[in-house]
């Protein structure tokens, strides 16, 4: 009997997923779970478990329609459950680790085991995105800054002060929990990430959706969303006590 109604469930989610396919255009994301991400029989954590879906593997969309009616939040992440695809299995995943955001997979896109990500930050925005044209540097009385903006709408900047470099990175068309994932995987080992995750505070808005986070590490990292709703993040060096 048990057998019979997982084939029936099966069969539905495969029904449901080709008219999905033949009504929706095919767009894919990024698992961003470092742990992987379960695709269940249906949607909710009580869902059985089809299988797990590793980290930086990519699905298809079938369906994003919220199955349950409401959000969830997860490890502070607000996300919903939809209907993906993924090497010929059709299940439900929390969209919450998922992205369109490409995630960091060249060596200099990975921190050195010191919770600086001003470095590898740099790097993944100019591997993955394309520049407009030459940066353009700004001279202040104290400060160079540097600005390189991209096709995609995004722009990174530089500022170099006397006792501290700061960069950066206004992101378009994303949110703040989803920027964290992408700086989480950034972090080449897990003592990092430990440290990052425990070293975060987040902070609400007046709807309840987090606006910004702040990491209090020796490197500080601030992620906000702008009115403008773009994402920025902030990463902070400071000068004093450095030794070559």
């Amino acid at each position: 009997m048990k057998t019979t109604f997982k084939s029936l469930m099966m069969l539905s989610l495969f029904l449901t997923g080709s008219i999905a396919f033949a009504n929706n255009p095919q767009s894919f994301l990024n698992v961003s779970a470092t742990s992987g991400l379960n695709m269940r029989t249906v949607p909710g954590g009580q869902g059985q478990v089809i299988k797990t879906i590793p980290f930086g593997e990519q699905v298809m969309l079938v369906n994003d329609e919220n199955e349950l009616g409401y959000e969830e939040r997860v490890d502070w992440i607000d996300g919903r459950w939809i209907l993906i695809e993924h090497d010929g299995e059709i299940g439900y995943v929390f969209n919450g680790f998922l992205t369109d955001l490409p995630l960091p997979d060249e060596i200099d896109e990975f921190t050195c085991e010191d919770i600086d990500i001003s470095y590898p930050l740099e790097s993944w925005m100019k591997n993955n995105f394309t520049s407009q044209a030459a940066p353009d540097t700004i001279m202040g009385s104290t400060t160079v800054g540097v600005v390189q903006k991209f096709t995609e709408g995004h722009t990174f900047k530089e500022k170099d002060k006397q006792f501290q470099f700061e960069v950066l990175a206004e992101l378009q068309g994303t949110e703040v929990m989803e920027v964290y994932q992408i700086l989480l995987n950034m972090l080449s080992s897990k003592p990092e990430k430990v440290s990052f995750l425990n070293q975060s505070t987040f902070v609400e808005d007046e709807f309840g959706r987090i606006r910004k986070v702040k990491v209090d590490v020796d490197f500080p990292v601030y992620i906000t969303r702008m009115p403008n709703q773009t994402v920025a993040v902030k990463v902070l060096t400071y000068k004093s006590g450095c030794t070559i």
